[in-house]
Parts: structure tokens; C-alpha cells; sequence
């Protein structure tokens, strides 16, 4: 093979590359590299589209240097175990920028499990609170309650403490929660007092049946 052949070889496949590589287009671009790395200083100054060449790599670098910059945001975000909905917003914008990427990037982005697991906590966590908040919105009006009722806030009250204050706050109708429970402890009250009524009532004990009422 002649010089002359071997310069237009390295120049017809640095033309054969796509205008904007992606990292399918890697090894391509590295073979291009590697052959225009073997020719003599005095054939790559014939190679009249380096400057194509250079461009590529330049593209192939930064789609790189976008996994890499993805990978250091997720690192940023807490650990599941710490995570709190305050930090929603940041891991929302963080998956948004995973999202910026093509799919042969994604594949490369080492910690994106920690990304699906802070996910699944922000879903699981909503659910929680989707729940409670059927469940309040489920109890009865203060005319129409029972004795089914204690049932009813026994399970709220289990799943309202296993939330952090910071859950707490996403509970949007926990007005009409504290309202029942108020009644409630006022009927819890009442039944006391009447439990504590003498079989046998004496006239002192009208006193009694005064503040009860």
C-alpha cells in the first residue's frame, strides 16, 4: 500500500463518520484514531480532515463527561435510608437529567440503582400518605359515629406515627383527623365518668351526675 493510499484510507473513513457520533460511534472513532496515529508525521499532515477527526472525539468525550456529571449528582443524593421529602425537588431535577440521556449513556451510569431505589422510596412514601388520607376522609360525620370507629382510627393513628414529621405535612386534610379524635376523647371521657357512677346513688352524688351531664 502506497502513502498516497494509506492517507485517503484514514481520511475516507474519518469521512465516513455520522455528524454527531454517539457512543455506538465509539469504536469507530477510535479506529479512525488509531489509524491516523500509524501514518508518518510527514502523511498526517496530508490528512486534510483532522480537524473532523478531533471533532468527533470532542463528542464522544462529552457524552462521556454528561454520564460522568449524572453519576456525580446521584452521589450527591442522600442515602434511602436518610431520605426525606424535602429533598424531592433535587431528586426529581437529578432524574431529569438522567432522562437527558441517550440510552447507551444510561447504561453506563454505575450508581442508578441508588437513583431507583430513591424512586421507589418517594412512591412508597406517597402511598403511605395517599392512604391515610382516604382513610380520613373515610370517617364519619360526628352525628353518624360508633363504636366501628375505634377501628377505624386505630389503623390512621399506626399509620400516621410510622411517618416523619416531615410526611406529616403532606397529610392535607388532618383538620377533620384531629376534629374526630377530639370527639372521641371526649366520649372516652364521658364513659369513664359514667363508669365510675355508684350502683347505689346517694344524694351527694348528684354532684356527680351534674358535671357529667
Amino acid at each position: 500500500v502506497s502513502q498516497d493510499e494509506m492517507v485517503n484510507k484514514v481520511i475516507l473513513m474519518i469521512d465516513s463518520l455520522p455528524k454527531n457520533c454517539t457512543l455506538e460511534h465509539e469504536k469507530d472513532v477510535k479506529s479512525c484514531r488509531n489509524a491516523y496515529d500509524n501514518l508518518l508525521p510527514s502523511q498526517k499532515v496530508l490528512v486534510t480532515n483532522l480537524l473532523d477527526l478531533l471533532e468527533k472525539e470532542n463528542q464522544i468525550a462529552l457524552l462521556y463527561s454528561e454520564i460522568s456529571y449524572v453519576v456525580s449528582l446521584i452521589d450527591s443524593l442522600p442515602d434511602v435510608s436518610t431520605f426525606e421529602l424535602d429533598q424531592e425537588k433535587k431528586l426529581y431535577e437529578v432524574i431529569e437529567k438522567y432522562n437527558e440521556l441517550d440510552n447507551l449513556q444510561k447504561e453506563l451510569v454505575s450508581n442508578y440503582s441508588k437513583l431507583e431505589e430513591l424512586s421507589n422510596k418517594v412512591k412508597t412514601i406517597y402511598k403511605s400518605i395517599n392512604e391515610i388520607i382516604s382513610l380520613i376522609d373515610s370517617l364519619p360525620k360526628v352525628e353518624n359515629i360508633d363504636s366501628s370507629i375505634y377501628t377505624l382510627i386505630d389503623k390512621i393513628d399506626l399509620l400516621y406515627s410510622s411517618l416523619s414529621e416531615t410526611q406529616k405535612l403532606k397529610i392535607t386534610n388532618i383538620n377533620k383527623y384531629n376534629e374526630v379524635k377530639n370527639i372521641i376523647n371526649k366520649i372516652n371521657i364521658l364513659i369513664e365518668s359514667i363508669n365510675n357512677i355508684p350502683l347505689n346513688l346517694k344524694s351527694d352524688d348528684l354532684t356527680l351526675l351534674n358535671n357529667i351531664y
